[in-house]
């Protein structure tokens, strides 16, 4: 389930729910700029939608679990995402249309659990591994 929660208990609202105990999401993140938020799930769908929860679009974008959806905070249409599959891939948000639209794609030797993009200029990428 991707929730929106407030602290106070007020304003508390459902964006995805999978209803399903062997369907999960497993990340999430927020693109300010445009408004939007990704979430993956553990069958390598990304569900992209609006900041209201109106679904823009679904895809499968990895073969299996998507461990980890960042926006890019200086290039707000780059986004990267990190999979069981052992793939980081870079996406262009305005034009993807499934696992083929990649920009890139790294390939590693061990299942990847995140990629985070430098804090200092955003230009490159930490991934880090089940190794």
């Amino acid at each position: 389930t991707v929730n929106l929660l407030d602290f106070n208990g007020r304003n508390n609202r459902k964006f995805l729910d999978t209803q399903s105990w062997s369907f999960w999401y497993c990340s999430v993140d927020v693109n300010v700029p445009h408004k939007m938020m990704a979430a993956g799930d553990n069958v390598g769908n990304v569900v992209m939608m609006n900041t209201e929860g109106d679904k823009l679009w679904q895809h499968r974008l990895h073969k299996s679990k998507v461990n980890h959806v960042e926006f890019n905070p200086s290039c707000d249409w780059l986004m990267v995402t990190a999979s069981t599959d052992k793939t980081v891939k870079l996406w262009d948000i305005r034009m993807v249309e499934g696992r083929g639209s990649a920009l890139y794609t790294l390939e590693h030797h061990h299942i990847i659990n995140s990629a985070y993009f430098s804090s200092n200029d955003h230009c490159k990428l930490l991934t880090t591994d089940q190794h």
